[in-house]
């Protein structure tokens, strides 16, 4: 697995590869231990801010990831908004998306819900729970690269 920030180039297929969208970089190392612990073969692109995902996303490079991890409260744009935005646009459609947040609340959560969130996590984020969503990630990874159906959400 490559681990790439901002605006480093992703290399290899176009779309085989997971959008970080944190500003934690604690965060984004407990994703990338989980992640290698279980074999991921995909590779990482972080962005520690929504305006530089929005600039890698629809700049000159237009390879869209399969995945997006996002925080929801991101210091220079709301995440739900984000998501929003991301989601809306027809390339990013069938893209799947996880929110993360430090500040769990009802109405979020809902919101999420509604979104079609493929899963929500509380921060700070819990090294078993985590462990547990990289080894089904990793175990779906060819699914979701190959553009199939899978359930990725935990029976939490």
């Amino acid at each position: 697995m490559t681990l790439y920030l901002n605006n480093d180039s992703v290399e290899g297929p176009q779309r085989d590869y997971i959008l970080v969208i944190e500003d934690s970089p604690s965060d984004v190392r407990l994703l990338k231990y989980c992640l290698d612990n279980q074999g991921f073969p995909g590779d990482i692109h972080v962005c520690n801010y929504g305006k530089a995902a929005i600039d890698f996303l629809f700049g000159n490079t237009r390879m869209y990831p399969r995945l997006i991890l996002m925080d929801i409260r991101l210091p220079d744009i709301n995440g739900l908004e984000l998501f929003r935005k991301l989601k809306s646009h027809p390339d990013l459609a069938d893209t799947y998306m996880i929110i993360w947040t430090g500040q769990y609340s009802e109405v979020e959560a809902r919101q999420c819900e509604e979104l079609d969130v493929v899963e929500y996590f509380e921060k700070p984020l819990d090294m078993g729970v985590l462990s547990n969503f990289a080894s089904r990630l990793t175990y779906e990874w060819a699914k979701i690269c190959n553009g199939q159906k899978f359930e990725l959400k935990s029976n939490r």
